[in-house]
């Protein structure tokens, strides 16, 4: 039997947290890419989209060889059309959405909405590196001193490595505000 568990030390969280603290540069900054991690269901998206758009199409090139059908057909023509473009929408957001922090602040873009937050606005912060696989979940949540809900970004959007990153960065800029 070893003596190890009796000379074994227990550091304080923040001094554990130094231990395997990555080295950061406080003037840089630093953009995490969601297409690391979305690219697949970003294609997949993608082609549902294309296929959505391509079948409406065919339906209203349909409409004149069916007249008794015409209101139905264009209607769902329209749906499917509609429904192509709202995904071609997230496919953007899939490719070329990113979150960054920097000195000034934490800031998320999905290209069609964006949120942005100084250091100083944050009420409270919380990162779920347990949820950089499940899409249900949000990995990054920030709270603004004026609001009750939370800013966020969902779960699968970022790899492991990167929001350990990311939660090293709010302990250098916003350390008194983590959420426990």
């Amino acid at each position: 039997m070893s003596d190890s568990a009796t000379l074994s030390l227990t550091l304080p969280r923040n001094r554990q947290l130094a231990v395997h603290a990555p080295s950061i540069d406080l003037e840089a900054t630093y953009c995490f890419s969601f297409v690391r991690e979305r690219w697949l269901p970003g294609a997949g998206k993608f082609v549902q989209s294309i296929l959505m758009m391509g079948t409406g199409g065919f339906l209203f090139t349909q409409i004149s060889s069916t007249p008794n059908l015409r209101v139905q057909m264009a209607i769902i023509a329209s749906l499917l059309c509609f429904g192509g473009l709202f995904l071609i929408s997230r496919v953007w957001s899939d490719f070329l959405g990113k979150l960054t922090l920097d000195k000034n602040g934490v800031s998320a873009s999905y290209v069609w909405s964006k949120w942005s937050l100084n250091w100083s606005e944050i009420k409270r912060w919380r990162i779920n590196e347990t949820a950089a696989n499940i899409a249900e979940l949000a990995c990054v949540e920030v709270w603004a001193a004026d609001s009750e809900l939370p800013k966020s970004v969902p779960g699968g959007h970022l790899r492991e490595k990167d929001l350990h990153l990311v939660r090293h960065l709010f302990y250098a800029f916003a350390k008194e505000q983590e959420d426990s």
